[in-house]
């Protein structure tokens, strides 16, 4: 089964699952849709989990959020170098260098941007 959002009048639309009170949404297993970013691109605002696939050195460009505790997770693959990943309004700093095999998650606040939450091995700069 699928649940999907719908309309004709606005092409992004959020789905919100609330519990009650001080209820969970208890999830089994989860998923986040993923995608590739190489250098000199801009990382896709849609996917949840972004593998940065550049095999040098490079840079790679990320878009601000939509929806404050938006959450994505970065992903270097093997290569050489340093990715420099820049979102356009970034909390800590100006950018995230990652060297093979880092990782990084961040979240989206409204007021100061994307904030980092966790990863291994990335430096803020």
């Amino acid at each position: 089964p699928i649940v999907s959002a719908v309309g004709n009048l606005d092409t992004n639309i959020n789905i919100n699952i609330n519990s009650k009170g001080t209820g969970s949404v208890r999830l089994t297993k989860a998923a986040y849709t993923t995608a590739t970013a190489a250098n000199s691109t801009t990382a896709s605002a849609s996917a949840g989990v972004i593998f940065l696939t550049g095999t040098s050195t490079g840079t790679v460009t990320f878009a601000n959020g939509t929806t404050p505790g938006e959450e994505v997770t970065f992903i270097r693959r093997g290569g050489s170098g340093t990715i420099s990943l820049t979102p356009v309004t970034f909390a800590q700093g100006t950018s995230i260098n990652f060297d093979a095999n880092d990782t990084a998650t961040v979240v989206w606040d409204n007021t100061t941007g994307w904030n980092i939450t966790g990863g291994y091995g990335y430096a803020v700069v």
